[in-house]
C-alpha cells in the first residue's frame, strides 16, 4: 500500500508533535518551515500561497499545495494538510493609537520582529509585556543600558523549576492538583497560590503586584502619555528617555491566511 503523503506547516511545538504523530502512523510527512530554527513562533521561511482541493478531489481527497523558497514557486500534492503554524503569526502593532507616536525619534518594532539582544546593546529599551516580553527583557538587559517594563495590572511571575528540582508545571499540574483545586473550589486554590507566589518575592517592590488573582488573563496596555523622545510615567511621576519600544503583545488571530473561503479543512 503507498504511503499517504502529509503536509505539515509549521515547525513550532504543534508542528513537531504532528510529524511525531505522522511518523507513528506510518505516513509521509513533509514540513515547510521558513527559517533554520524550530520549536518557536517561528516565521516561516518557505512561504506557502494557497492550499486547495484538486479538482478530482471528490475522488482522491488530495490537496494541491504551492509553496516558494529562495524565488522559486513549487506546486505540491498532498493526501493531507496540518496547519500548525497557530493564530500567533499576523502581528499587530497597532501603534497608531499611542499619542505622539509619530513623533517618537527612536525605532519602534513587534517582537516578531526581533533577532537578537546585541541589536539594543547600550539602548534604553521599553517594553510593552506580554508574556514574551518578559522572556526578552530578561535577554535584552544583557545588552541593553536600561529595560523598561510595562504592564496593565501586574503579573505573577511563573518559574520554570518547581519544589525540589522538578519541572513547574509537573509539580502544579497534575492531575491530583486538579481534582484537588475542584474539591476546594477556586477562591481557595487562588489563595494558596497567590501565598506561595508571594513568597518568592515582593511584588510590590518590583510594581508588578497583580490586580487579579492566580487566574491569568489576557489583554493589552494602554500607554496615555505623550512620546517623542520620553514619556511621563504617572506612577513614576517622572520623564524617562527611550531609544527603543518593542511591543510583545497582539496579534490579528487569523488561521489559514492562505486560505481560500470556499476550501475549508476540516
Amino acid at each position: 500500500m503507498t504511503k499517504k503523503k502529509i503536509a505539515v506547516i509549521g515547525s513550532e511545538a504543534c508542528g513537531l508533535s504532528s510529524l511525531k504523530c505522522c511518523l507513528d502512523e506510518d505516513l509521509k510527512s513533509v514540513c515547510f518551515e521558513r527559517t533554520d530554527d524550530i520549536g518557536g513562533l517561528c516565521r516561516y521561511q518557505t512561504t506557502v500561497y494557497s492550499v486547495k482541493k484538486r479538482p478530482n478531489f471528490s475522488s482522491s481527497g488530495q490537496w494541491e499545495v504551492v509553496t516558494e523558497c529562495e524565488g522559486k514557486k513549487k506546486v505540491n500534492v498532498f493526501d493531507g494538510v496540518m496547519h500548525c503554524t497557530g493564530h500567533h503569526t499576523n502581528a499587530n502593532l497597532s501603534l497608531e493609537s499611542f499619542p505622539g507616536i509619530e513623533k517618537f525619534k527612536g525605532q519602534y518594532f513587534h517582537r516578531q520582529d526581533y533577532k537578537n539582544p546585541e541589536a539594543l546593546a547600550g539602548k534604553r529599551v521599553f517594553i510593552i509585556v506580554g508574556n514574551s516580553g518578559g522572556d526578552l527583557a530578561v535577554e535584552i538587559s544583557y545588552t541593553a543600558k536600561q529595560v523598561f517594563l510595562s504592564t496593565r495590572s501586574g503579573a505573577w511571575i511563573l518559574i520554570h523549576v518547581g519544589d525540589h528540582g522538578y519541572p513547574f508545571d509537573v509539580v502544579h499540574f497534575s492531575q491530583l492538583k486538579h481534582l484537588i483545586s475542584k474539591i476546594c473550589g477556586q477562591a481557595l486554590t487562588n489563595t494558596f497560590f497567590d501565598k506561595s507566589m508571594s513568597q518568592r518575592f515582593d511584588y510590590k517592590m518590583f510594581g508588578l503586584m497583580p490586580k487579579h488573582r492566580y487566574v491569568l488573563r489576557m489583554g493589552m496596555e494602554l500607554i496615555t502619555a505623550k512620546i517623542q523622545e520620553q514619556g511621563l510615567f504617572p506612577q513614576a511621576n517622572r520623564a524617562i528617555s527611550i531609544h527603543t519600544i518593542r511591543k510583545s503583545r497582539e496579534f490579528e488571530i487569523q488561521f489559514l491566511p492562505y486560505q481560500p473561503h470556499k476550501n475549508k479543512i476540516c
